[in-house]
């Protein structure tokens, strides 16, 4: 993961935990927090042990932390980035969705050696959306399910957010269905 996630963390902890339970989970860590630097690759294995950390600490389920940071890191931490970079998912819900792939796809760009997860969008019916997710990286479900939730957020629709199918070691990729009223 890159420097940008664990700055996401690093806000996402404070605001809701508190600074020092940041503190200790970067101490704990081994995060130097004035190195991190967002475009710089980051160890997966101590920004993970930051989440673990954080919900040990805390008594907090994992999958919830991981459904909240996710929410958090759409309307927060990745406009933080600009919304010239956010402004390329498009100005509804709909065109936000089937722009997922497009968008990951080229962060390359600014990110050296950067491994994108990919994201497919089928829209199945009007307010009904199939998004197909594939990730190097295994135990991000829940993450996707706040990132897609906070999509709906952004364009200001309720979202119903359900996991079709889950990665796991029978399938190489996730499923999940977007349902949302009339926008």
């Amino acid at each position: 993961m890159y420097g940008l996630v664990q700055i996401g963390l690093r806000d996402f902890i404070t605001e809701r935990y508190g600074a020092s339970v940041w503190l200790e989970a970067a101490a704990s860590c081994g995060i130097d927090e004035h190195a991190i630097s967002a475009l710089e690759p980051e160890s997966d294995h101590v920004t993970f042990g930051v989440v673990t950390h954080v919900v040990k600490s805390q008594g907090v389920p994992l999958e919830s932390f991981l459904d909240a940071f996710g929410e958090f890191w759409v309307l927060r931490t990745a406009p933080s980035w600009g919304e010239a970079f956010m402004g390329r998912l498009g100005t509804t819900l709909p065109a936000a969705l089937e722009a997922l792939g497009e968008l990951h796809d080229g962060m390359h760009i600014h990110f050296k050696g950067f491994s994108p997860p990919h994201f497919e969008t089928r829209c199945e019916a009007p307010g009904s959306y199939l998004v197909k997710y594939w990730s190097t990286r295994s135990g991000l479900d829940a993450f996707v399910v706040g990132l897609l939730r906070g999509l709906g957020r952004r364009f200001g629709v309720e979202v119903q957010v359900t996991i079709v199918r889950p990665k796991g070691s029978a399938n190489d990729s996730s499923e999940f269905r977007v349902a949302f009223g009339a926008a």
